[in-house]
């Protein structure tokens, strides 16, 4: 069975694979999700700061089981992304985490405004990449966490400075930094 991913949807899987969310492994399930949002750390303590989710139209959602592998579809560029292994289906207040992540129910804030239109069914699991997308980062942009720590050390920096973002940059990102 096949879900139907968007480009931020297709960059989170990526981002699970290769590391760059580590130490998540899949979308993120209804303990981690609750504690994000209440304590802005996993249900283990590792601190994170906006859950990672896979929010899903609510009839798409019903017709998944646990335990049910899902082919994740890139819509964008109509190919295979990855899989999921469904091991939740749960629901979410948009309000409540509006205003517990971002401070806003706002949709003016593109992280609300993305939230909001998702619905508030999530499927979570572990997610494996098959296919990397062409079309979101350029390659030479687009460095895992161990390519990034090997650039680094062959340059030769001993003081480095991180700012990652929840999605592709953009110009409030390049205010930012």
């Amino acid at each position: 069975r096949r879900l139907p991913l968007d480009s931020n949807q297709v960059l989170d899987v990526e981002k699970i694979a290769n590391g760059t969310f580590s130490p998540l492994t899949g979308f993120s399930g209804s303990k981690d999700y609750r504690s994000v949002c209440e304590d802005m750390r996993l249900a283990d303590g590792t601190p994170w700061s906006i859950p990672i989710i896979l929010q899903v139209p609510s009839a798409l959602a019903a017709e998944f089981s646990v335990g049910e592998e899902v082919h994740l579809w890139n819509d964008t560029e109509d190919r295979s992304s990855g899989l999921l292994t469904v091991e939740e289906i749960y629901e979410i207040d948009l309000t409540e985490q509006a205003e517990k992540v971002y401070g806003t129910t706002e949709r003016a804030h593109p992280g609300v405004d993305r939230m909001m239109q998702g619905g508030t069914t999530c499927v979570a699991g572990p997610v494996w990449l098959l296919t990397h997308s062409e079309s979101l980062i350029p390659p030479a942009y687009d460095l895992d966490p161990a390519h990034v720590r090997a650039e680094i050390a062959n340059r030769g920096w001993k003081t480095v400075t991180g700012f990652q973002t929840r999605n592709l940059g953009h110009k409030a990102h390049e205010h930012l930094q």
